[in-house]
């Protein structure tokens, strides 16, 4: 939390700075050399503190990078297979309904073969936009890896329903995309269940 820091630093303040403030300004030699001493050590636990909360919120980001590096697509930024399963796995538990459907792109090693892998990659890009924006909210897209792709539909009402999501899907990736100054046009082959 970002109040740990500053609790932390105040309960020091306030429980070790006045008592040592006092014996400075009114105690005996003996006792001012201690407040002196305890100032000195309250500063160092100020300090240490400081340290330690940094580093603690340092470890807490670089475990959430990790943690998000480990279930997304390095390239489309998608859920990756792993994220995919653990998702699947879910559903299997505690849904009743639900949908998927497994997209496999027609014609894409012929891309990568032709025009290059940077153009398919930038492909690879604008199709996991597309299967973004042409899913319901809530609903999980992962890349399974090549040109392989997988919808979960949540909370589907029956083999219509999911038809309808997937040819969603389907219409989304059949439109032609600009890539390098050339439109490319390209289809996918889908298939559902529920």
């Amino acid at each position: 939390s970002s109040d740990l820091r500053p609790t932390a630093i105040s309960m020091i303040v306030v429980g070790l700075f006045p008592s040592s403030l006092a014996m400075i300004w009114k105690g005996p030699f003996d006792a001012q050399m201690l407040g002196v001493s305890m100032v000195f050590l309250g500063v160092l636990m100020i300090r240490f503190v400081a340290k330690q909360y940094d580093q603690l919120v340092d470890s807490l980001l670089l475990a959430e990078e990790n943690r998000r590096l480990a279930h997304t697509d390095a390239l489309t930024g998608l859920a990756n297979r792993r994220a995919t399963m653990v998702a699947i796995d879910e559903a299997i538990a505690t849904e009743r309904h639900f949908g998927i459907a497994l997209i496999d792109l027609d014609g894409f090693k012929l891309v990568n073969d032709m025009l290059g892998h940077h153009v398919g990659d930038h492909l690879l890009c604008e199709v996991a936009d597309r299967l973004r924006g042409a899913t319901v909210a809530g609903d999980h897209v992962g890349r399974l890896g090549g040109d392989e792709f997988i919808a979960l539909f949540h909370d589907v009402d029956g083999e219509a329903d999911c038809s309808v999501r997937a040819n969603t899907l389907l219409t989304a990736l059949c439109r032609s995309v600009e890539i390098d100054g050339q439109r490319l046009k390209f289809g996918a082959s889908l298939g559902f269940a529920v």
